[in-house]
């Protein structure tokens, strides 16, 4: 082999190697219940309480390390599509299907108090027998893709051009056999935060609420491939300095 296809050889496959890091798939088979969100139009916005009852269905949550990644979403390992069915007073009865994978977001995020691992839950079965306490959060830096912000102003109304944000968030509350309340904190950078929106969108209502129902959706987290080598990117880049010094020898024995 000559000496510079030896060498772009090994450059491909170290390249390769180092952007050749697992996905991290969260799943939800189904999920089903209602909900409401209160707190948002208090004079602090970005507080506010999610609380999630008559819950019934499972899934699995993987998380990962801090970092960049980019996310998305679709079908899950049931086949098909995936189905997201909201229904809230002001807005109707909304249902979305998807048979393909849709980027949301690249970018940073990182995470505290939530260890990376996987996380299964069931709901409605009586697995839960006593309130267990959560306490995570996190930030975020980077950028949705324009036809998630277009599909945004869409459904509420809004203007926005530009899709980069960052953000901190912070949850705390407890999870039961039937469900979830949440007190959430957060900060925005580049657009208004969660809260704030809920705010523009609904107005003076003091609480909104509704149901939902989530079918085989599938939240994709893939890492952003890195430039630090990992172990085989080294041990590539050692076998062609070796054999950078082969072909040497034979030339100098020549």
């Amino acid at each position: 082999m000559k000496k510079t296809a030896f060498i772009a050889a090994t450059a491909a496959l170290a390249t390769f190697s180092a952007g050749a890091s697992a996905a991290y798939v969260s799943q939800v088979d189904s999920l089903s219940g209602g909900f409401t969100v209160s707190g948002f139009n208090d004079g602090t916005p970005n507080t506010y309480t999610i609380n999630l009852t008559g819950l019934s269905g499972s899934g699995v949550v993987n998380v990962g390390p801090s970092g960049g990644y980019e996310i998305s979403a679709g079908p899950g390992t049931l086949g098909g599509s995936a189905s997201v069915e909201l229904t809230v007073p002001v807005l109707g009865s909304r249902t979305f299907t998807t048979s393909s994978f849709t980027s949301l977001f690249t970018g940073d995020v990182n995470f505290s108090g939530l260890a990376e691992g996987s996380y299964p839950f069931a709901f409605g079965t009586g697995a839960v027998t006593t309130p267990i306490g959560v306490n995570f959060g996190g930030s975020y830096d980077g950028a949705t893709t324009m036809g998630i912000l277009g599909f945004l102003n869409a459904l509420l109304g809004t203007s926005f051009v530009d899709p980069s944000g960052a953000g901190t968030f912070s949850a705390e509350g407890t999870i039961t056999d039937t469900g979830v309340v949440l007190d959430v904190t957060e900060t925005a950078t580049d657009w208004p935060g969660a809260g704030q929106l809920l705010l523009d969108f609904i107005g003076d209502v003091p609480v909104i609420g509704g149901s939902f129902r989530i079918d085989n959706l599938a939240i994709v987290a893939t890492p952003a491939p890195t430039e630090v080598p990992e172990p085989a990117s080294l041990a590539l880049l050692g076998l062609s300095m070796a054999g950078l010094a082969v072909i040497r020898r034979r030339k100098q024995s020549v």
